[in-house]
């Protein structure tokens, strides 16, 4: 039922100018057309926003009670501990 609504065809209109500006779409002003197509693939990035960690730090601090020199110790301890490869154990036979 939206879909086939005005307030579909507003919003979806809408979305597409913005997918356009943002990848910088050619608008032919004679045809009131954009070039090409909106790209529909959306690129992530995997870093986290900036300040993230420190957030996170004092969070955690605050929750447990502990200073965040200690907290952000742990952490690098922690980082430290996963980046060391594994080693393999030995199975003990009986």
């Amino acid at each position: 039922a939206w879909r086939q609504g005005d307030a579909y065809e507003d919003h979806s209109g809408d979305i597409e100018a913005l997918i356009h500006a943002r990848v910088k779409t050619p608008f032919d002003e004679e045809t009131a057309r954009f070039e090409r197509a909106a790209p529909r693939l959306v690129t992530v990035s995997s870093q986290p926003f900036r300040g993230t960690r420190g957030r996170i730090i004092t969070e955690v601090a605050l929750l447990a009670g502990l200073n965040e020199s200690v907290v952000d110790n742990l952490w690098q301890k922690f980082r430290r501990i996963e980046r060391e490869p594994l080693e393999p154990q030995e199975s003990s036979k009986t």
